[in-house]
């Protein structure tokens, strides 16, 4: 069986296990945590022990477990309402959607800083999350998503790199453009040869 904690840091095992599972929720990062814990007993019944590094407890009835036949069902009807079409190239995830469709459109990876959305012909806008996974508001009408993915941080590298490439170039040209502008020196002549006197014999 697998635990699904996305807001807990700590340890997790099964009472009858030996199996600890490491759970580290840290503000920004990906909330899909799933860890397994090993295999649940014959009986179905299943106690977990959960030991927070942090300061609190666990609140009473913070652990739930799946009830498969609602996931079905959930699923179908997903399955039914979904993209009709979803293609995925380099950083770029584009899904075409069925008309009418509203309400919140989720995609089924982590949300991480640096996905950017736009739901039809709308401004790609840093994307939301739902319970961990990429979600985009949709207004009627909109039949359409395209999400991209851009590493943070190398939107600002690129600018610092070109500022300084900038930068650099307009030094080099201003040593140029000095050197042009200043007189060569005057060319020397060398002295003429001394001539030596010698005494006939």
């Amino acid at each position: 069986m697998n635990l699904w904690a996305p807001h807990f840091s700590g340890t997790a095992r099964l009472a009858s296990g030996t199996d600890t599972a490491v759970f580290r929720s840290m503000t920004g990062r990906s909330l899909a945590a799933m860890e397994p814990l090993g295999q649940a007993p014959a009986s179905g019944r299943v106690r977990i022990e959960l030991v927070p590094d942090r300061p609190g407890r666990v609140p009473p009835g913070a652990v739930g477990c799946l009830d498969t036949a609602r996931l079905d069902a959930a699923a179908a009807r997903l399955t039914a309402t979904g993209a009709t079409a979803v293609t995925v190239s380099d950083g770029t995830l584009h899904a075409q959607l069925p008309p009418g469709s509203k309400g919140l459109a989720v995609v089924a990876a982590p949300r991480i800083a640096g996905w950017r959305c736009a739901a039809g012909d709308g401004p790609a806008r840093p994307a939301r999350q739902y319970h961990g996974l990429i979600a985009v508001p949709l207004d009627a009408g909109q039949t359409s998503l395209t999400c991209t993915f851009h590493p943070p941080g190398l939107r600002l590298g690129t600018t610092v790199g070109l500022a300084s490439l900038t930068v650099l170039l307009l030094l080099t040209a201003g040593a140029a453009v000095r050197r042009r502008r200043t007189p060569a020196p005057a060319p020397t002549t060398p002295p003429a040869p001394r001539e030596r006197a010698t005494a006939a014999p």
